[in-house]
């Protein structure tokens, strides 16, 4: 039995007539004719009365109807569900970011996304940028979004946005009246750094600005991730080196510092493995370059 003698079946049925029920189709009545036939033989049941003007559906028939209908049913469903999927139009899409990146830009993202692909479910995931390329590479996440690092160029990626360095200080500490900052005012300055081996090559460019200015901040302490690390600036135990997407946090005891004009900064990408399949990763990187060129 194939799909084609259930949909010939079903025109039959509904017709009660073999030549509309062709011409429904648009093929032939002998060729229809020969069809039904072939279903009833496969069936092992009469499924139409052809004794009657109109025909009408034996009692084997009108079951079958029913059943008939159910299984095309299902089947147009599949073929639509497929369809959506290969387009990008349904499935899942995981997402992983950098901390510094949870913010109104990554949520204008995802808002115009799910806004022009609602049936994709999209996870969400923070995680540092060294993890996210294991992840991409395994399959684990199908878009990153990362600070350039080496390696990035194995992926497919594309620029979101270049951020400057700045520093997460206490309210109170004496480098918020320094107009402008000058880079010998960090010296002997404790600092509040993430974990290095969580944030590995993070602070690369700001320690190598510091080294070459003869800076030797003060002995620094490690946070597990930059939230915390303003919680240690707010409660004094030193600065905090950031970046500026994180400007927007309001917590007491903290405040923001530029650092001089020529302070390193630090690219984020949006970035997929090569070989992933899955066509929402395309959707998303479209969606996300519309919204981005809104930004700029």
């Amino acid at each position: 039995m194939e799909i084609r003698h259930l949909r010939y079946f079903v025109a039959v049925a509904e017709e009660l007539s073999f030549s509309k029920a062709a011409r429904r189709l648009h093929i032939a009545q002998p060729p229809l004719s020969m069809q039904i036939r072939a279903l009833e033989e496969t069936m092992g049941a009469r499924l139409f009365d052809r004794t009657l003007r109109p025909v009408a559906l034996t009692d084997a028939g009108k079951a079958f109807l029913q059943d008939a209908r159910r299984i095309l049913t299902d089947i147009d469903a599949a073929q639509a569900r497929a369809r959506s999927t290969g387009e990008g139009g349904t499935g899942t899409l995981k997402v992983a970011f950098i901390t510094p990146l949870a913010s109104e830009l990554l949520a204008d993202i995802i808002r115009a996304f799910r806004a022009r692909f609602p049936k994709v479910n999209v996870t969400l995931a923070e995680m540092p940028s060294s993890r996210q390329s294991a992840a991409l590479q395994s399959g684990e996440i199908d878009i990153g979004f990362l600070r350039r690092m080496p390696g990035v160029e194995n992926f497919i990626h594309e620029p979101v946005c270049k951020n400057r360095f700045l520093l997460a200080v206490p309210t109170k500490h004496p480098l918020r009246r320094r107009h402008p900052l000058r880079w010998e005012d960090l010296k002997e300055v404790p600092l509040i750094l993430l974990d290095l081996q969580v944030a590995s090559g993070f602070y690369d460019e700001f320690l190598q600005k510091c080294g070459r200015m003869n800076l030797r901040p003060g002995e620094f302490q490690t946070a597990s991730d930059m939230h915390t690390a303003f919680w240690m600036a707010s409660a004094g135990f030193g600065v905090a080196p950031t970046i500026d997407f994180m400007r927007g946090d309001t917590r007491g005891g903290l405040a923001f510092v530029d650092l001089p004009d020529d302070a390193p900064t630090v690219d984020v990408l949006m970035a997929r493995a090569r070989g992933n399949s899955n066509a929402a990763v395309g959707k998303f990187f479209e969606v996300a370059a519309g919204a981005l060129s809104k930004e700029k």
